[in-house]
């Protein structure tokens, strides 16, 4: 239910490559780590990092723990669970470490996004997606020094 709908709103706004690696995020929430995610999903901890480099956006850590928290976004919206029973649900270390990277991430409490929904959450992320990605340093394939040249010029 609550995986379905993370996964479809963030295949809107990731490429494929991502999308399955934040899918796999909300569908295996035991995997909290990148290196735990990647060898669930078949590829190097590091290809996800690389994914995140070329495409100019947030670190492959960042889109974990942002898909993690979407989906408990969804849970609060749509459920009366508390925030400690989702925290449990979904491997977070305690309810109190799920606050924290709530507030710290979305700068929203359990209780405003319950309030507010998903909607909420997603704006902050596409903001934090605009800034990586306005922030990241032009990525040129190793190898293609005509590029090189060209995106040092600049």
């Amino acid at each position: 239910m609550g995986a379905d709908h993370v996964s479809a709103r963030l295949r809107e706004r990731l490429s494929p490559a991502l999308a399955t690696f934040a899918d796999a995020a909300v569908r295996y929430p035991s995997c909290a780590t990148v290196e735990a995610l990647a060898e669930r999903i078949g590829v190097h901890r590091q290809t996800a990092a690389s994914w995140c480099r070329k495409e100019r956006f947030l670190r492959a850590e960042e889109l974990l723990i942002w898909s993690r928290l979407l989906l408990v976004a969804v849970l609060l919206e749509q459920t009366d669970l508390p925030a400690g029973t989702i925290a449990q649900d979904l491997d977070f270390p305690s309810a109190v470490s799920l606050r924290n990277q709530l507030k710290r991430y979305t700068g929203l409490t359990a209780l405003e996004i319950r309030e507010a929904g998903l909607d909420a959450v997603l704006a902050v992320f596409d903001r934090e997606v605009e800034r990586a990605r306005s922030a990241a340093p032009d990525v040129v394939p190793a190898g293609d020094d005509r590029a090189r040249r060209v995106a040092e010029s600049h």
